[in-house]
C-alpha cells in the first residue's frame, strides 16, 4: 500500500510573494528587475486576498488567468496587463521551484502577447548633434560626453553605466555587472577612453561610482533617462524616441550596417540569446539595397553577352 501523499502547509500568499521578491534581491538582479517586481505583484496579493486567495498553495491556474482577465477588463492597458501577468507567472514559477506547487499549474499560465514595434535608431548626424550639445552645456560637461561616448561605443543598458566603478575601466575596454548578475568585457575605443579619464580628473578621486550624482550617490533608475531626454531635446532631436535604449539600438544597427559581425554584437550587448539581438538591428529598404547592389548573385554572375535580352534598336 503506498504512502498518503503528505498535503503542503499553508503559505499566507504576501508573504510568498515578500519571500520571492527578497529572493530576487539576494539574487542580484538588477534595482530595475527588483523595483518592477515591486510594482507589479502587489496588485495581485489585493485581487488574491479580495478573492479568498490568502493560501497561494490553494491557487490554480484558473485562478490566475481569472486575475488576467480582471486586470485586462478594469482600465489597464496591454503593456500593463503584459507586466502583471507575466510577474505573477513568474512567480508561480519560483513557487513551483520551491515545491510550493505543482509545475503544471505555473506552466498553463498564458501571458498575452504584446508586439512591440523595432525601435527606429538615431541617425549619424543626431549622434552627432547629442555629442556636440553636451559638450558645450556649462555644467558637467565632461561628465555628460563621457557617458554618452560609453553609451555609443558599447551599447551599454543605462543601469550597467549607472553600476560603473572606477575599477571597471581599462585603456581598451570596461568591465560591466550585466543582466542576470553575469560580468562581461566590453571594448571601447581610445577617444571613449580618454573622455573618462578627463572627467575622472574633473571629479576628483575616491568616488563611488564612476559616474556619481552631484551629491555622490548612484545615479537613480530615471535620472540617467531624463537627463538623455533633456539632451535630445537641445540638440533639436525629433521624429524618434529620445531614451538611453534607443542610442543602444543605434550602436546595435551601426554594427551591423558596418559590416559587422551578428555573434560579436550579441556579445558586446550582452544578450543571452541571439534572437534579441536581432531584435535590436533596424534594416531600412535603403540598406537592403545597398547590399543587394554589392551582394546579389546576378551582379556578381556578369551574365554572358548572349544570355542578356537583346535591346531592340
Amino acid at each position: 500500500m503506498s504512502a498518503a501523499i503528505e498535503p503542503r502547509h499553508a503559505y499566507p500568499t504576501a508573504q510568498a510573494v515578500a519571500d520571492f521578491i527578497a529572493d530576487r534581491d539576494n539574487r542580484g538582479l538588477s534595482e530595475y528587475t527588483v523595483s518592477y517586481y515591486k510594482t507589479h505583484l502587489p496588485r495581485f496579493v489585493v485581487y488574491a486576498n479580495e478573492h479568498g486567495l490568502t493560501d497561494v498553495t490553494t491557487i490554480t491556474t484558473r485562478d490566475v488567468r481569472a486575475y488576467i482577465h480582471y486586470v485586462r477588463n478594469n482600465g489597464s492597458n496591454l503593456p500593463t496587463v503584459v507586466a502583471d501577468a507575466g510577474s505573477v507567472r513568474t512567480f508561480m514559477r519560483w513557487l513551483a521551484a520551491e515545491d510550493e506547487i505543482d509545475e503544471a499549474i505555473a506552466e498553463r499560465i498564458h501571458v498575452p502577447v504584446l508586439r512591440v514595434p523595432l525601435i527606429e535608431p538615431f541617425s549619424l548626424d543626431q549622434v552627432r548633434a547629442i555629442l556636440d550639445t553636451v559638450a558645450h552645456l556649462k555644467r558637467g560637461a565632461e561628465r555628460n560626453v563621457a557617458i554618452v561616448l560609453v553609451m555609443v561605443d558599447t551599447g551599454a543598458r543605462s543601469g550597467e553605466i549607472k553600476s560603473l566603478r572606477d575599477e571597471d575601466v581599462h585603456p581598451d575596454r570596461l568591465k560591466i555587472f550585466g543582466k542576470g548578475s553575469k560580468w562581461r568585457w566590453v571594448p571601447i575605443s581610445e577617444p571613449t577612453y580618454q573622455a573618462i579619464k578627463a572627467w575622472q580628473a574633473k571629479r576628483g578621486p575616491g568616488a563611488a561610482w564612476l559616474f556619481p550624482t552631484t551629491a555622490g550617490n548612484k545615479m537613480g533608475r530615471d535620472l540617467l533617462r531624463q537627463m538623455f531626454k533633456e539632451w535630445c531635446r537641445k540638440a533639436g532631436v525629433t521624429g524618434v524616441r529620445c531614451t538611453p535604449h534607443t542610442m543602444r539600438h543605434t550602436t546595435a544597427t551601426e554594427w551591423i550596417r558596418a559590416g559587422g559581425n551578428l555573434f560579436e554584437l550579441q556579445k558586446l550587448l550582452g544578450h543571452y540569446d541571439i534572437c534579441m539581438t536581432r531584435r535590436y538591428c533596424s534594416v531600412s529598404p535603403e540598406d537592403v539595397i545597398n547590399s543587394h547592389k554589392a551582394f546579389g548573385l546576378v551582379g556578381r554572375l556578369a551574365p554572358p553577352a548572349e544570355l542578356r535580352p537583346a535591346v531592340s534598336e
